[in-house]
């Protein structure tokens, strides 16, 4: 008998179909497609905190100074842990607060043993801070204008559940009256 079983046949086209499917996401996780050149500085640069709380934008550019994460801390509590090119925005009440990131800090967690950088908030303000990469435990504090030139390309950093107890849910404007 000359040529193949029909069972043989389709099982090479299921296996080869399957290595097609495969490639392709291997393909689509290695170059993901590139965020809108507006959607990160929009979100950055344009939300606004409720009357009562104070908007933190905290990124990180494409430094390839620190290797891995920069752990992100609030008044000494773990808050996310920031790529190269990513950012968290986050809330807190206004006053007085320790905000730093931290790079390879383990077995120490100097970010919560030692915080480096207060702060003092306003109520309805936004603060923009970057990572610097340089110096473990400093942020750098940016205007309004330079973020919205440094954002592009960045992605969100949801990755972590944050420990922070200072850190509120953001009200975007709506007024407290508490």
């Amino acid at each position: 008998m000359t040529g193949c079983h029909p069972l043989y046949l389709m099982k090479k086209q299921i296996i080869f179909a399957l290595l097609a499917c495969f490639a392709s996401a291997y393909v689509q996780a290695i170059s993901p497609t590139p965020p809108s050149p507006t959607t990160s500085a929009d979100r950055l640069a344009d939300g606004k905190p409720g009357a009562n709380q104070v908007r933190v934008v905290y990124y990180r550019k494409d430094d390839r100074v620190g290797d891995g994460v920069a752990n992100l801390y609030v008044d000494g509590e773990f808050h996310a842990a920031l790529l190269p090119n990513s950012y968290n925005v986050f809330c807190l009440t206004p006053g007085r607060h320790f905000i730093g990131s931290w790079f390879k800090e383990a077995p120490h967690y100097l970010g919560k043993e030692a915080p480096t950088q207060e702060y003092q908030f306003k109520a309805g303000e936004t603060i923009f801070l970057r990572v610097d990469a340089s110096y473990n435990g400093r942020s750098l504090i940016k205007q309004k204008q330079q973020v919205e030139l440094e954002s592009v390309g960045l992605h969100e950093s949801i990755h972590m559940l944050s420990r922070a107890s200072a850190v509120v849910p953001c009200k975007s404007g709506v007024f407290d009256a508490s």
